[in-house]
């Protein structure tokens, strides 16, 4: 299957579906799981720094993405940290941007940020697999879901205490984080809250939790879970030229030529977007806005199923109501956060359809503050 495996799979479109075994299937033995998190991240989070989690946690995807130029890899984001896959081949390319994205993320974010990278064939038993499907958004953009237990393995591998998986030191080298921009303000909900939630099955009983969940997730928005999504365009405010180069200028070393052509992007940006200056003839900047909606990654699935939603009161008591009597009963735990926006960090490798994607967590902590309250359940 070769480099070219993830590539090759056929996407499906209706996420009901995400936990049908037709859609996936096992990563090759001699790929690697590449993992980040950033330590600490609770701290920083009470610090109001999650802008800057957010930023670093989507520069993992970034970095690996660009350095693999065309080859296609399935990939997660997780709010502070992601995970990703890649060909056994490109390891040591990896490595050497993982390690230099930590560099950076110390010296001009002061955050620690944790990188491993684990062989598939380290995780992969007759009790655990990798199975990937894709989960197509929009024509040409989909996102990878994960099922089998090997992510959530790699993620207590990585954390361990062990630095048998840890991205070894070496010296800097320049790397390409080009697309990666957060230069909108928080999004504020539409119907009264934005709900973070995350919920990890029992694993007796997995696929039938997780079908009952989607089920109820979709009578609980009546019958249409799209109307959930947190990105609403005619709310949300693009930010001014001074802080998004503040924020970026951190990603950049030196008065470079990738920084002169990121400011170079974000007044071209700032102009069409928050100054209507630039002629909708010129640049549709509307309907890429609009778009944002639709390549938006608000609901996924790597071994536990994540959501952003944007809730009404009513919503948000239901949904607690079940997941809270499906927890006492055994059948999973769970983890919710709410707060009044959601925040969303891109990536943008072009401004035509299926060309850029937007990693969207709730405000106040998100998925970070919901694991934390998930794992305080017992």
């Amino acid at each position: 299957m070769g480099e070219h495996f993830y590539s090759e799979l056929k996407s499906f479109t209706n996420f009901e579906e995400i936990t049908d075994d037709r859609h996936y299937t096992p990563v090759p033995m001699d790929w690697c799981i590449v993992f980040s998190d950033i330590v600490g991240s609770t701290s920083l989070i009470e610090n109001q720094r999650y802008k800057d989690v957010n930023t670093i946690g989507a520069a993992t995807i970034v970095a690996v993405k660009n350095a693999l130029g065309k080859t296609e890899i399935p990939y997660v984001f997780g709010g502070d940290g992601a995970t990703l896959l890649i060909p056994g081949t490109y390891r040591d390319l990896v490595a050497r941007n993982l390690n230099s994205l930590r560099d950076i993320a110390r010296k001009s974010f002061d955050i620690n940020l944790r990188t491993a990278i684990i062989e598939v064939s380290d995780l992969v038993t007759d009790e655990v697999t990798i199975e990937v499907a894709k989960f197509e958004l929009i024509a040409k953009q989909c996102i990878a879901l994960f099922q089998g237990g090997g992510l959530a393995l790699a993620d207590k591998l990585a954390k361990g205490k062990s630095d048998q998986y840890t991205v070894p030191e070496s010296e800097a080298e320049p790397i390409d984080l080009t697309g990666l921009s957060c230069r909108w303000e928080e999004i504020p909900n539409q119907h009264g809250f934005i709900l973070s939630l995350l919920v990890k099955a029992k694993k007796d009983n997995a696929k039938q939790v997780y079908t009952d969940l989607i089920a109820k997730l979709t009578s609980i928005f009546d019958g249409d879970l799209t109307d959930a999504n947190p990105v609403n365009p005619s709310l949300m405010t693009y930010r001014t030229i001074r802080e998004s180069s503040e924020n970026e200028r951190r990603l950049e070393k030196g008065l470079s030529a990738p920084w002169l052509k990121r400011w170079l992007e974000i007044v071209a940006a700032s102009s069409a977007f928050k100054w209507k200056l630039i002629p909708q003839s010129l640049f549709q900047s509307n309907a890429y806005k609009n778009a944002m909606r639709s390549h938006s990654d608000y609901r996924k699935f790597d071994d536990m199923f994540r959501m952003i939603l944007d809730c009404s009161p009513k919503q948000v008591t239901d949904l607690s109501e079940y997941l809270d009597l499906a927890h006492k009963q055994g059948e999973l735990s769970y983890g919710i956060h709410k707060s009044q926006t959601s925040r969303m960090t891109c990536f943008v490798e072009g401004l035509g359809e299926g060309n850029h994607i937007h990693f969207i967590d709730g405000g106040d902590g998100g998925y970070a503050k919901a694991a934390k309250n998930m794992s305080g359940q017992t």
